[in-house]
């Protein structure tokens, strides 16, 4: 959809380009990754080195075309004006992905008690095996519905709760439904046993709410309500997931722990961990250059990703990406402004969860992630746009008045 899509492109700049709004930041963004797709092709083309299959080969271009092609359809095709325009679309885009998630925990309560494996095929089946990656986390109790690798599942579920925290910061007040989408959003998460979501999403929710200063709308009986019923569902439930155990493990710390290679799931920390070994042979094989595109079939670290495929040069280019992303979000949230703020939050999420898994390029998660930031892009620059409007307007009315 998003491919074909792309062909309405090309008409509407053509009829309709004065009304195409295109903020600097998502300019760099999308230079930096053409940047970087062509630097990483240049290498595959003269370093050589033997590919997974052409399949992979595709695939993996293919992680880089679509945070362009989504970023370009959303310019296109959103064209409001006015900043006011922007905020009931944005917020029912925040409540469609909070219903979507909802249903996707129901598919994950459902899975512990009866067996959905017909059902969740064809969202889960794994191209290079006969077993799945969600059948291998299924097997320890841990259950993601729809998502294949439970580090998608935490991913959304975090940008599920950060929108939640947002329609209720901009609203007057939340509801009873409200808190039971809240409670359905934290067991979703929770059932994945995704360390992003338990360690990274819920903490940054918590901050990103303020509680302190939500205080007065939290602490009604719709809440007292909905935490009495979520918590007797709760201690119902844990009686039948088998993936109680290796949910605890997470809290289990003693003092032989070592939580680093505990919470990175072995990637840092440990004696053999992969991470430092993977970064040390690139750079000993191939630092300019990388593999190149398809060079292995899977990645759990965001910039490992870019620097096994295109070398310094792809690195560099995906934290010069991130600091974009990091210097428009921070200035938006030093003016005060909600989007600001919304953004800067998935920042720290994307930068945390790079260490575990390639986040901008993670399919079920990056769609949703730059539809979401593409939006606030826009409303920001609508807003920095009507703040500069209203500045010349009143400096011509002082002006008439003197």
């Amino acid at each position: 959809m998003i491919y074909l899509l792309l062909l309405y492109v090309a008409p509407v700049f053509i009829r309709r380009r004065r009304f195409i709004l295109l903020p600097l930041p998502l300019l760099g963004i999308i230079v930096s990754l053409l940047g970087i797709i062509l630097w990483t092709l240049f290498g595959s083309i003269f370093e050589n080195y033997p590919i997974v299959s052409f399949s992979k080969y595709l695939s993996s271009i293919e992680n880089y075309v679509q945070p362009i092609a989504v970023i370009i359809l959303v310019l296109t095709f959103v064209r409001y004006i006015l900043y006011k325009d922007f905020l009931s679309p944005f917020q029912n885009l925040c409540r469609c992905l909070i219903l979507l998630l909802c249903l996707n925990s129901i598919i994950e309560c459902f899975s512990i008690f009866f067996d959905l494996s017909n059902f969740l095929r064809p969202f889960v089946f794994s191209c290079f095996g006969d077993v799945s990656i969600s059948q291998l986390a299924s097997a320890m109790g841990r259950r993601s519905g729809i998502f294949n690798q439970p580090v998608e599942n935490g991913l959304t579920y975090s940008l599920g709760l950060l929108s939640w925290a947002y329609l209720k910061r901009v609203s007057a007040k939340a509801s009873f439904k409200d808190y039971c989408f809240l409670f359905l959003l934290l067991v979703g998460g929770s059932l994945s046993v995704s360390k992003i979501f338990i360690l990274g999403g819920i903490p940054l929710f918590i901050l990103y709410l303020n509680p302190i200063g939500y205080l007065k709308k939290c602490f009604n009986w719709r809440f007292l309500l909905g935490a009495i019923m979520s918590c007797c569902v709760i201690l119902w439930m844990i009686k039948f997931w088998v993936g109680w155990d290796y949910f605890c493990r997470l809290f289990r710390i003693g003092k032989e722990t070592n939580l680093v290679e505990l919470f990175t799931g072995g990637r840092f920390g440990a004696e053999y961990s992969t991470m430092p070994s993977n970064f040390a042979r690139i750079w000993h094989e191939s630092p300019l250059y990388g593999f190149g595109f398809g060079a292995t079939s899977c990645f759990d670290n965001a910039y490992l990703e870019f620097f096994l495929q295109g070398g310094v040069v792809a690195l560099l280019g995906y934290l010069a990406l991130l600091a974009v992303y990091f210097r428009y979000s921070l200035r938006a949230f030093l003016k005060s402004y909600e989007e600001g703020r919304l953004l800067l939050a998935f920042f720290v999420l994307v930068m945390g969860a790079s260490l575990g898994a390639p986040v901008l390029t993670l399919n079920r998660f990056s769609t949703i992630f730059w539809v979401l930031s593409t939006f606030l892009f826009l409303m920001l620059q609508v807003r920095r746009r009507d703040k500069v409007k209203n500045r010349i307007i009143s400096n011509q009315t002082l002006r008439a008045d003197i």
